[in-house]
């Protein structure tokens, strides 16, 4: 599907602090496409929710997305959004077995 595509839908979306929400909009002006919001909410699950209910269509990222009865996963043409991920934990907890595996795996933080 391509982002243009969405222009006329209802959309329900996270409350305007939530780094999603921003991260579409941005992308969605960037690409001069206009977002309907009707309803804004605080949570994933209320979105997800909002969504089987007929109420809007709404963007949670590809990690968090689950199967849910009435939902399915758009992908869009030349992947308009992305988000980064950080891995991170406490400085004592950073040798542990499991938490050094997965930070000695990772690619070099850039600064």
């Amino acid at each position: 599907m391509h982002i243009e595509q969405i222009r006329d839908e209802k959309w329900v979306l996270r409350e305007k602090s939530s780094r999603t929400r921003q991260l579409v909009e941005e992308s969605c002006k960037r690409l001069d496409v206009d977002l309907n919001c009707i309803m804004q909410l605080k949570s994933r699950e209320a979105i997800v929710h909002a969504i089987t209910k007929g109420i809007g269509i709404g963007f949670v990222s590809a990690v968090e997305y689950a199967q849910t009865p009435g939902t399915k996963p758009i992908t869009f043409v030349n992947h308009p959004f992305s988000i980064d991920y950080h891995l991170c934990c406490l400085g004592i907890r950073r040798n542990r077995p499991m938490i050094a595996e997965l930070f000695d795996s990772s690619p070099a933080p850039s600064i």
